[in-house]
């Protein structure tokens, strides 16, 4: 038996897949080091030990007895997907299995069952990740468009297809400049992506822009505009995040006019106080000026006490007068400011 355990090595060790020969009951035979190695099965292991179950997962094993094996002993060859069990983790490794009956050489009877197992881990990867980019696309609320080397669109989400008014089938492998711009982009627009993509530097990089945007119906619309760089299979590949801003603009203006609205309004006001308190304080000083020539004549002592009264009571109304009138002149911005000197 050593002698044929030495000969299996020799001819299977060489080989990168996980190659397991079995009886013709399935009960494991030999294992070849590279399947040691992606079972994490310690050295000192005794591969007839072990049974065959204690390989893989348990649906994938299930499948094997129930499928795998019968299908091989019928028609002597089965090939399928399923999952290893990892001896000392317990992780799960995604494989792909072939089984076959070897057999002999002259008598060309079943001698022993061959498994081989690929590694196919980074492809179900590979594959999770397309699923969940392809996902991202789709559930993204804002238009996402890739543009490949050659300066064509490969990639044009629903949301895309939803502010274009354009499906993404009569998008696909045309220039957006040529579909999805408007004119007024668009000149300078490919030697400026161009740029970004052959130095992977520029200032469209890692920030927001706006671009205008022109649906199929041929109207325009403001769009703000986010743009990547990256490579694929050593090709460079733009990406373009892009976002629908009409609404906001419109808000922007509305808020805008508001505003413009609300400082004329401010503007009047203090105007009309500013003209109120000169056109008050006239007459006001006039007022205060004719009372102090009456407090000049003959009078009675109560008639002085009176018209002594209004004068300050005039006073007092042309000193607040003064105060709103600073304070109308501030808002309107012509107050003058006076320097002196004090202590």
């Amino acid at each position: 038996m050593g002698e044929v355990s030495d000969f299996l090595s020799n001819l299977f060790n060489h080989s990168g897949e996980f190659i397991c020969l079995t009886s013709l009951r399935a009960k494991p035979l030999f294992v070849n080091e590279a399947g040691r190695q992606l079972l994490g099965m310690p050295d000192q292991q005794d591969v007839e030990s072990l049974r065959l179950s204690d390989f893989y997962a348990p649906e994938t094993w299930e499948q094997m007895r129930r499928v795998a094996i019968p299908a091989v002993n019928e028609a002597g060859h089965w090939e399928g997907e399923g999952e290893l069990r990892h001896f000392q983790s317990g992780e799960r490794l995604d494989v792909a299995i072939t089984a076959f009956l070897a057999r002999h050489p002259r008598k060309k009877h079943p001698v022993c069952l061959v498994v081989t197992h690929r590694d196919i881990s980074d492809r179900r990867r590979a594959e999770a990740s397309e699923v969940l980019k392809e996902a991202i696309l789709e559930s993204s609320l804002d238009p996402i468009i890739t543009v490949n080397h050659e300066g064509v669109i490969t990639v044009f989400n629903q949301a895309a297809e939803e502010t274009f008014g354009r499906k993404a089938a009569e998008v696909l492998g045309k220039k957006p400049e040529d579909i999805l711009f408007a004119p007024s982009d668009v000149a300078g627009g490919p030697d400026r992506v161009g740029r970004h993509v052959s130095t992977r530097e520029g200032s469209m990089l890692g920030k927001r822009t706006e671009m205008t945007g022109m649906r199929a119906s041929g109207e325009t619309f403001p769009l703000e505009t986010a743009m990547t760089v990256s490579q694929v299979k050593g090709f460079p590949v733009v990406t373009f995040f892009l976002r629908d801003i009409s609404d906001r603009k419109r808000w922007e203006s509305a808020l805008r006019q508001a505003k413009d609205s609300a400082e004329a309004a401010n503007r009047a006001k203090g105007e009309f106080l500013a003209n109120m308190s000169h056109e008050i304080r006239t007459p006001m000083n006039a007022i205060i000026g004719m009372t102090e020539l009456v407090l000049e004549t003959e009078m009675t002592s109560s008639q002085r006490d009176y018209l002594k009264m209004v004068r300050e009571s005039g006073e007092s109304l042309l000193a607040v007068i003064n105060d709103i009138l600073d304070f109308s002149k501030i808002e309107a911005g012509r107050l003058d400011l006076e320097h002196d000197v004090f202590d």
